[in-house]
Formats: structure tokens, sequence, C-alpha cells
């Protein structure tokens, strides 16, 4: 499972379908994370903009997501990868008060 932010008309049209579906484009980029808690505090807990203010949870089938991380390169700033429209960062992980934590969490 992994979370994402949308704004209210793609979250909506989404639940209803249980699939994306328009107004979502999959050539927008768009982060995903591994903790329910990052992406609330990255989202500002849904009021941060109206883009991000409704955070969905998103199933991955596992080889989905280990093909996700196979291809991906690593985000500007830290070390070079290969080229790929995936992009992986690391950020420290966050507690329920925005409190950085010891581990670091991998965004897509």
């Amino acid at each position: 499972r992994v979370y994402q932010a949308y704004n209210e008309e793609i979250a909506r049209a989404a639940v209803e379908r249980q699939t994306f579906v328009a107004p979502w484009n999959p050539e927008r980029m768009t982060w995903i994370k591994p903790s329910a808690a990052w992406m609330g505090y990255r989202s500002g807990w849904g009021g941060k903009d109206r883009n991000q203010a409704r955070v969905l949870a998103i199933d991955l089938h596992r080889e989905g997501f280990d093909w996700l991380l196979a291809t991906a390169r690593l985000a500007a700033g830290q070390p070079r990868g290969r080229r790929s429209e995936v992009v992986v960062q690391w950020d420290p992980e966050r507690g329920l008060g925005g409190e950085a934590g010891e581990r670091a969490w991998t965004q897509a």
C-alpha cells in the first residue's frame, strides 16, 4: 500500500470507480509515499493546497512496486543514476506531529 494526494475531483472519481479515470492524467508527475503519516505531513494534512486535499491509499501488486524501484532513477541532488520516468528520493520519516524520525523513507 502506498499513498498519494490529489484534488477533490480526481479523488472522488477514483474512489467511485476504484481505479484512476479522468480527470486523472497519467502523464502528470506525482509522488507516492509508503507512509500515511508522511503523506499527511507532506500534503499539510489536506490543507496545503487544493491539489493535495485528499490522500488516497493505493494498493499495488508487489511486482508493480518492485518494477517502479528497479527502473527508477535518483532525484536531482542525490547520486546520479539512470534515465527514467520514475524518480526515487529519500526523505526522513515523519511522525504525526511532523517531527523527523530516525529512518529515511523512499518516495517514488
